[in-house]
Parts: structure tokens; sequence; C-alpha cells
């Protein structure tokens, strides 16, 4: 007899577990959705599909929010009506900045002169202040030593305000130099309050000991005190050719000497920082000055004056450096153009005789002369630049044609003048005496003169009574 198909959850069950062996039951609802085996295929599809689509919604965001520009790179709104940008002048400002000195090393005592100036990128410095600030450079513990806050605007700022104060110097030591480095710091703050560029230099001041001044004036005043002392030493030679040849040589080598001097003691002093700040707070040095603030700087003799920290002198006189140069230059080729008659006198002088001696001693009081006419020809170029600054003519090219031409001709000029004032001074005796005759004078001559007398002849010959 058949058995009836009876189906039941413990009999399924059962079934299942008994069947194992052979293979899973499949069940009806995996018969409408396929097999069990295609199950994971779709999944991981499903799966890899889904991380497409994510990935290239992100890129997708990403290039969306790539293509907008930022907050600096947007354009600047426009104004509806002119259809022009409108400046934003909410945004902060950054100003830039530069400072120097007029000079790198200062004396003590010397104001230092800063010249500042501003710029700002957009054009409009806007309401800003420079901050300056001055210390010791290389000290461990920075200390300010001077401060100030100036209104920026446009166009070069000048601040003199710090006058330089070194230390007074130890016991026993004002033989060695002072030296002392300064830091410079100079800041621009916009109206915002934001510090923009800062700007940094430095200088120098010095206090000079006596070492240095000993190194200074020691060889000139050594070659002026040589020179004295080789005349003298000439002069009190016995007369003759030997004397006369070295009158020669001594003088024309000590004119060499001074055109020498002349030429190179300015170099060496522009050379020297230290020199030349030196000689700005001497009563008498080389210095780079200017007549007024609106008159250009040049190289002068100083003579008396104070240097102010805009670099203008104040009181005394001051002689361009070129007109006193050239006048000697002048000076050295006249006294070069009377050599070959110099020699020809030597050589005429005779080699013994009372003539000798005449002849020698004559012959190094004309060279002698003419080496005088050298060292006057200084004094000579600052008298012409007296008259010239009298008469409002101090064009540079006039006064170099004058200056060399005064110290080519200081023989003649020197003799003139002397000439001139004696004749002065004869005049003026005579004005105070009255036009009476000088009765001290003729007293003197007639003391001076002895009366000769003449012994009585005896015609016999014999001696007289």
């Amino acid at each position: 007899m058949p058995r009836a198909l009876f189906v039941s959850p413990s009999i399924t069950v059962g079934a299942t577990s008994r069947n194992h062996r052979r293979g899973p039951v499949i069940a009806p609802t995996e018969r409408a959705f396929g097999s069990r085996k295609a199950t994971p295929v779709a999944f991981g599809l499903s799966i890899a599909l889904l991380v497409l689509c994510g990935t290239g919604l992100v890129r997708a965001f990403e290039s969306v929010e790539a293509a907008q520009p930022t907050s600096e790179q947007r354009a600047p709104a426009t104004d509806q009506a002119t259809n022009t940008p409108t400046q934003n002048t909410e945004a902060p400002i950054s100003l830039l900045v530069s400072v120097c000195t007029d000079k790198p090393i200062y004396r003590n005592g010397e104001r230092v002169r800063l010249t500042i100036k501003v710029f700002n990128p957009r054009g409009d410095l806007q309401p800003s202040v420079v901050d300056i600030l001055i210390n010791r450079a290389g000290s461990t513990a920075p200390r300010d030593l001077y401060k100030n806050l100036m209104q920026a605007k446009d166009g070069p700022l000048t601040d003199d305000g710090y006058q330089v104060q070194l230390p007074l110097p130890e016991i026993g030591d004002a033989w060695n130099d002072q030296h002392e480095e300064f830091e410079v710091r100079v800041g621009a703050i916009s109206r915002d309050g934001i510090l923009g560029d800062v700007a940094i230099t430095s200088f120098a001041a010095e206090e000079v000991g006596w070492g240095c001044l000993v190194k200074i004036f020691v060889p000139p005043l050594g070659f002026v005190l040589v020179m004295v002392a080789a005349c003298l030493w000439i002069s009190l030679k016995s007369p003759g050719r030997p004397m006369a040849k070295l009158a020669i040589l001594v003088l024309y080598s000590a004119g060499f000497l001074f055109l020498l001097l002349a030429l190179t003691a300015p170099l060496l002093v522009s050379l020297s920082p230290g020199t030349e700040a030196l000689f700005r707070t001497t009563p008498v040095g080389v210095v780079k000055v200017a007549a007024s603030k609106a008159a250009d700087i040049y190289w002068a003799v100083n003579i008396g004056g104070v240097i102010d920290s805009d670099g203008t002198l104040k009181g005394g006189f001051a002689v361009p450096l070129y007109v006193l140069i050239l006048s000697v230059v002048g000076a050295v080729i006249s006294m070069l153009l009377e050599l070959p008659a110099f020699l020809r006198t030597y050589e005429a002088i005779p080699t013994s005789g009372p003539e000798e001696s005449k002849e020698a001693s004559k012959l190094s009081s004309e060279v002698f002369k003419y080496f005088v006419y050298i060292l006057t020809g200084p004094f000579l170029g600052m008298i012409v630049y007296s008259l010239a600054s009298l008469l409002s003519s101090t064009n540079a090219f006039v006064l170099s044609i004058l200056s060399f031409s005064v110290g080519f001709i200081s023989d003649g000029v020197v003799e003139t003048m002397v000439s001139f004032s004696t004749s002065l001074l004869n005049k003026a005796k005579g004005n105070t005496t009255g036009g009476a005759p000088n009765t001290k004078a003729s007293s003197s001559q007639s003391r001076d003169s002895k009366p000769t007398v003449t012994p009585p002849s005896d015609q016999s010959g014999g001696a007289p009574p």
C-alpha cells in the first residue's frame, strides 16, 4: 500500500538531515529567486556599484568646490551705477619702510640724522606712524637709548633727535680710542595697528684717544720741523758752491713734498671715516660741508666753523679744497720753471775768491724765496676765494682758473703786496709826523756817523805834534 506524503516541520527537518549527504534541499522560495550560488555574486556587484556611485559623487562635489573662488580670489564688488570696482577699505595694510644714516661714524656729542621713507603697496599711506628705536648693538641686555614716533607722509622723513653720548673713559685709558656700535630699528604701523616692515641699519660712534692724535698730527708737524731745521742749517753754513748746491737740492725737494702732501692728505682723510669724524669737530680740519641747505656738499678746509647735523657750516670760514690745491700746483710749476736759471747761476759761481761767497749767498736767498712763494700759494688762494665771494661769483670753473693763476704768479703777487704795504706804512708815518723831518732818524744817523779827523801834514816828514 503506497504511503501518503505528509510534510511536517519535523519530518522536513528530518528529511533534510537525512538527505544532507545528497545535497541541500531547495525550498520553493529559492526556486523563485534563483539558486543559492547566484546570491553572493549579485551582492558583490551591488556593493561595487554603490562604491562607484559614491566615488563619483565625492569627485563631483570636489570639482564644484574647486571651481568656486575663495574669499581672497573673489572679484571686488562693483558699483551698480558706474559698473566700477569698489575699494575694500577694511582690508589690513602692510607698510614698507627704509632707513639710513647720513654718516657711518659719529664723534661723541654729534647728532645722528636719520632719513626714513615709508611706502604702501596699495598707493595710499593713510594715517600711519613710524616707530624709531635706537639701542647698542651686540648687547646681551639691550636698553633703549632713543624712542620716537613720527607721522608718516609722502616723501622722506628726517629725525635728528638722538645725540651720541659715550661713557667717560676709565682713568688711565685716555690713550686708547673708545668705539661703540649702535643699531637703529624703524617700523611702520598702519592705522589698523598692524606692524608692517621693519628696517634695520647701524652706525658707530667713537672718541679719539691721545694715541690716535699722535698718529695723525705728528707726521705733518715733523715734516714742518725738519724743513725749518734744514733751512736754518743751510743758512748757518759758510757760503760757497757746496752751500748753494745743497740749498737747491733741499728746497726743491721740500717743494715737491709739500705738493705731495697737499694732494695725498685729503685722500688719506677720506679713506679713514674715523679721521673724517675727528676733523668735523675740530676748529681746523678737512671736512665735507655745504654753504647752505640748498647748496651742494663739497670738500673744504674749515677754519673756526661748526658743522650742523644737516651738513651745513655755521660760522667760521671754509675754503674749497680745490682752490688751495690748485694754488699750490701753480706755485710749484712756477718754481720748476726757475730751475734752469738757478742752475746757470750756480755754474757761474767762481770756485774761489770773495765772489764765491757773495754769489752763493745770493743764489741761496733766491731759491729760498721761491720756496716761500710755494708756502704762500694757499693763502693767496684764500684771498682770491674771499674776493670772489664778495663779488658773488663763486663759479667752480672761474675759481679754478684764478686759483691756479695766482699760484703761478705768486712771486709777483707777493712782491707787489709787500711794496704796496711798505708804501702805505711810509705814507702813514709821514702823515703822523706832519711832513716834518724825522728828528729821531736824523739824530740816530748823526750818532752812527763818526767825524773823520785829518792829521796835519808835516812837510818835513816828522811826526805831528
